[in-house]
């Protein structure tokens, strides 16, 4: 290791000074404190982590606390059945979530609503619930952000719910009146069904992501609509006329001048077939038809979310080849997407937008760097996270992805 690096490592962990009253719950695992996670989040304060071990858990809610909740090993295996929501979060709090994922039995899986502090979310999967019940017989989409100030998701999937023949296609992410990053994760809407009446018509496919009155950044991301569903084979009896096959559903649906895209894949779904070749649904959209699309590659930063003082911090960076790329170092999650600077994020109100940056190396001809820096030891007992995130300079200057580490005492 370069003296350089070990020094700035150094650096920036003496900020990681450790809560005198914070504290770390286990749910679960070799020694555990709680058997479920919504009594461990009861039992937490401000400050607090949550690890939690694999297993299939209970639906929970996190209302106005600031806390970590982390998969406690590498592969997750965390699996919510119902609903998990963060909701009424006061702009000096922050919630971090790695590695909890949720399948919606009877709703959505994920909601994030009435956020002003940052709500920050990587490596977890959100399925929809099937079937809401009622006519049509609609699933639920697989995770919903509104009225948010600063939500990010990185390294996650979202799907819509499924359900039987009668129903419209199902969002994989919705988002209303809110501000939104979103960073190399998947987004699938779910196809729509078909009624079974002579003459009847596909219902659409749904979006990989709909978006209302928000802003939302998208950098390096998946999105996949739905298909259209198919219209009955059969002729109406009474109008002579065959059914109308449903239009598949867009990538991303709700641009504006307020959308960011760099880098993203499309997979619009298809129309759906009629008899009637006029009628059949039409083919869904990219949906990165208005907003502003940025040239090159996306850049991602991505770092173990779960590690003890004795081992080394690795940090892997990604991008363009050539990229000269710069660290920052920080022990709050204020960084947000400013889009007169490019898909760069930077700090939020309140904290330095210049955060100091220290150069580490030049991405190899991959467009990849792997760098490792050796922790110091944290006092008994101790623990903190710790924000990075990746400045890349190339062709383009862009900020990457941010991401964080929960850096625990091996005492824990």
């Amino acid at each position: 290791m370069q003296p350089r690096q070990y020094q700035l490592a150094l650096a920036a962990l003496a900020f990681l000074s450790p809560l005198a009253s914070a504290d770390v719950f286990n749910v679960r695992g070799p020694q555990p404190d709680f058997t479920e996670i919504q009594p461990a989040v009861a039992a937490a304060q401000d400050g607090d982590v949550v690890r939690i071990w694999p297993g299939s858990y209970q639906a929970f809610w996190i209302d106005d606390e600031a806390l970590t909740l982390v998969a406690a090993l590498p592969g997750g295996g965390v699996v919510v059945s119902g609903t998990y929501r963060v909701m009424n979060l006061a702009a000096s709090r922050s919630v971090l979530i790695s590695g909890v994922g949720a399948s919606g039995s009877d709703g959505i899986a994920l909601v994030v609503s009435d956020c002003q502090g940052s709500v920050r979310i990587r490596n977890s999967n959100f399925v929809g619930g099937n079937e809401s019940g009622g006519y049509p017989w609609n699933g639920f989409p697989g995770a919903l952000v509104a009225s948010c100030e600063d939500v990010m998701m990185v390294n996650c999937s979202c799907t819509g719910g499924g359900s039987n023949f009668v129903s419209w296609g199902v969002d994989g992410l919705e988002i209303n009146g809110s501000h939104v990053s979103l960073f190399s994760s998947i987004f699938t809407g779910t196809s729509g069904g078909t009624e079974d009446d002579p003459g009847a018509s596909g219902y659409n496919g749904g979006n990989g992501v709909t978006s209302w009155g928000s802003h939302v950044f998208l950098s390096g991301c998946t999105l996949r609509g739905g298909h259209g569903g198919v219209a009955d084979w059969d002729v109406d009896f009474w109008t002579g006329q065959y059914g109308y096959g449903g239009d598949g559903g867009s990538g991303f649906s709700g641009g504006s001048a307020n959308s960011w895209f760099l880098d993203n894949i499309y997979l619009p779904g298809t129309g759906g077939w009629s008899p009637d070749p006029a009628n059949v649904g039409q083919d869904g959209q990219d949906g990165n038809l208005y907003g502003t699309n940025f040239p090159g590659l996306a850049r991602f930063l991505r770092v173990n979310r779960l590690v003890d003082d004795e081992q080394g911090l690795q940090l892997n960076f990604r991008g363009a080849p050539g990229d000269q790329a710069y660290l920052m170092i920080g022990t709050s999650p204020g960084y947000r997407f400013r889009p007169m600077f490019g898909p760069q994020l930077i700090t939020t109100s309140g904290g330095s937008s210049l955060l100091p940056m220290r150069f580490v190396g030049m991405l190899d001809a991959t467009g990849s760097l792997q760098v490792e820096y050796r922790l110091r030891d944290l006092p008994a007992f101790g623990h903190g996270v710790l924000h990075v995130q990746g400045h890349m300079r190339g062709s383009e200057v862009y900020h990457s992805s941010s991401s964080w580490a929960v850096i625990l005492d091996s005492a824990w």
